[in-house]
């Protein structure tokens, strides 16, 4: 990740007359213009990169195995690891990955709670290593403490799985969740599967 952090022309300028080559060129040669104090070519000016996989999974000691037998007879696709916060931590390592999102899932209302007991759990065992997603599901009838309270940890999405939680993606009742969310947290959701899209929950169409 190049460029740098200094808020546009403002930043550019704030750096005593340098433009970053990762400056818009359309904006670096209006700045030119306007500023004959600013030169070009300039050096590039680095920031530390980071490298995290924005989608993984870790679950509770008690459910790893089952699910990933789960995973496997669904998708016909033989999970890597453990399904341990420990196995993941390690793979990271040795892949020279910093850090990683862990999407934690509730597949029923009644998992919302422990899904996201863990999520929190993850987040405070490995602050510097694991960024958890907790988990709505739209059935969940007190939905909006679950997301207050997400929100309360600094638990920094949700992740969604229509084929697992039984719903379709254009279902009017996820609406309203979306809205709770705003933008303090960030959603993913799993996104296509085998069926035809009339019959699949989370077509992109929907």
């Amino acid at each position: 990740q190049s460029g740098f952090r200094g808020g546009g022309l403002e930043g550019a300028r704030n750096l005593k007359g340098i433009i970053p080559l990762g400056f818009p060129s359309s904006r670096r040669r209006h700045a030119i213009r306007n500023n004959p104090a600013l030169t070009y070519p300039a050096p590039v000016f680095k920031l530390p990169a980071m490298y995290i996989d924005i989608h993984t999974h870790a679950f509770h000691p008690k459910i790893a195995h089952k699910v990933g037998s789960q995973l496997d007879d669904h998708y016909n696709i033989k999970p890597v690891g453990t399904g341990l916060a420990e196995d993941l931590k390690e793979r990271l390592e040795r892949a020279g990955l910093d850090r990683a999102v862990v999407l934690c899932a509730a597949t029923t209302p009644a998992q919302v709670i422990p899904a996201n007991t863990f999520a929190r759990d993850l987040q405070t065992r490995y602050p510097d290593t694991f960024i958890a997603f907790g988990a709505i599901h739209p059935d969940c009838q007190d939905w909006e403490d679950h997301i207050a309270a997400m929100k309360k940890a600094n638990v920094r999405g949700i992740k969604f799985h229509p084929e697992f939680q039984n719903f379709f993606l254009d279902d009017p009742a996820l609406a309203p969740i979306l809205e709770a969310v705003g933008e303090d947290m960030l959603v993913m959701c799993h996104i296509g599967d085998r069926l035809p899209p009339e019959q699949n929950p989370s077509c992109p169409y929907k």
